[in-house]
């Protein structure tokens, strides 16, 4: 991920420092997006449709108007439409889903279940990609889901002994 480079707190200062409205608005969407996530299936009746199925649309209709009036240098081909099209669809498709199970499913293990997301990406896009990957990236992503694992049997409800 780092193209060679050393990983420090020196080098994190220096993107923080070099463009801190993009890191800004990173924080704040992850935090927006946990604080949705969490507050939606508290919030919300067990019946009713959750928004993201009319929020997904509707923020890329936004971001194309704004492309539509930013500038820059595009190359289009039939190729170019239908990828777009279909990771539109996909990642509509994602969200609403991910909606679903955090407001009707079993929190613990949907979450759980999120960690895997490196892994089938990883596979996915060296597949798409025609690239294999090194054993660190794999070894990597072991990593992150062995840990995910842990955890969600370290919170999940067990009885407890002499009770």
């Amino acid at each position: 991920m780092t193209q060679g480079a050393h990983v420090s707190w020196g080098s994190l200062r220096e993107h923080l420092q070099s463009n801190p409205a993009a890191y800004a608005l990173a924080l704040a969407a992850a935090i927006a997006w946990a604080l949705y996530s969490n507050l939606a299936r508290r919030w919300a009746e067990p019946e009713s449709g959750g928004a993201v199925e009319l929020f997904v649309p509707a923020a890329g209709l936004v971001l194309l108007a704004l492309r539509l009036v930013i500038t820059e240098p595009t190359s289009w081909s039939f190729r170019a439409v239908g990828e777009a099209s279909a990771l539109a669809a996909v990642t509509a498709l994602a969200y609403a889903l991910w909606d679903v199970a955090m407001r009707k499913g079993n929190l613990l293990l949907v979450v759980a279940c999120s960690y895997f997301t490196p892994l089938l990406s990883t596979v996915v896009i060296c597949a798409y990609l025609k690239v294999s990957p090194s054993p660190k990236l794999w070894i990597g992503c072991l990593l992150l889901v062995s840990g995910s694992l842990m955890t969600w049997r370290s919170v999940t409800d067990r009885p407890v002994p002499g009770r």
